[in-house]
């Protein structure tokens, strides 16, 4: 059986997970190199126009006989698909083009995305979009148009987009084989029920002052952006998915990302 294995890692790695590149480079962003099939595209849902960023990979003859994982990167409260990708250096394209899988970067409603937190200030919360419904059409609508392998369809998101990816995983069922969340926790009285195990990632900072790693109140700017659950906790009550194991696994240090800083996985 799989196991879940829980990551506690400095802030200074968050640049470092989620990636992505634009089919045209803004003149305020230097130029990323795009790949092939790369297109910016919009479709209607619920009355409004939504839009996500799609890199299709080059695949070579022996990658055309088998379904492609798709990825979903979800970007930060503030953020847009190309301000995420030009953070993060195009480093998911690379893995696409190099292993053969579909890339989708969604913007969310107004640079937010109304994940499960209780948020009185997010645009998308205020708005009550249901981006749970976005995505789950999102994904279908890929799997419609390219070969997607329906097993392994996943997520990954930063900040508000974490906790979007969490929420995600918790409420789309099978549609999702796993997740990987960067700054980012469960809340209060969030329900995840799954007939199967899947695959979790959480990569948060013990110093984190915007998302606190033990449980209490998201700050950002000095406004209160909801509350989160302790990184151990969200970990604990995941753990509990049919067919996972979190058997205390030993504690592996890891080369300092940063001078003084301390990171583990266990």
């Amino acid at each position: 059986m799989p196991s879940l294995r829980r990551q506690s890692l400095p802030l200074l790695f968050i640049a470092a997970l989620a990636s992505a590149t634009s089919c045209q480079s803004p003149q305020s962003y230097p130029a990323i190199p795009a790949l092939a099939g790369c297109t910016d595209r919009t479709r209607q849902f619920q009355g409004q126009t939504r839009r996500y960023l799609l890199t299709v990979p080059e695949l070579s003859p022996a990658q055309r006989r088998a379904k492609m994982p798709l990825l979903i990167v979800l970007h930060g409260l503030g953020m847009t698909p190309e301000s995420l990708v030009h953070a993060t250096k195009g480093r998911f394209d690379e893995q696409a083009r190099e292993h053969g899988f579909v890339v989708a970067y969604p913007a969310g409603y107004e640079k937010s995305w109304h994940d499960a937190r209780a948020d009185p200030l997010g645009p998308a919360h205020l708005a009550g979009i249901d981006d749970v419904a976005f995505l789950r059409t999102l994904i279908l609508k890929l799997r419609d148009e390219y070969a997607i392998d329906a097993e392994r369809v996943y997520l990954t998101g930063l900040s508000n987009g974490g906790f979007m990816s969490l929420r995600a995983i918790c409420e789309l069922g099978e549609l999702v084989a796993g997740a990987a969340a960067v700054t980012a926790q469960l809340v209060p009285d969030q329900r995840c029920t799954f007939a199967r195990p899947k695959r979790l990632m959480m990569i948060n900072g013990t110093e984190d002052t915007v998302v606190p790693y033990a449980s209490g109140t998201i700050r950002v700017r000095g406004d209160d952006r909801g509350l989160a659950l302790d990184t151990e906790r969200s970990f604990a009550l995941l753990s509990q998915w049919p067919g996972c194991a979190s058997d205390g696994a030993d504690e592996i240090a890891l080369p300092a990302l940063a001078p003084g800083a301390r990171s583990r996985a266990y």
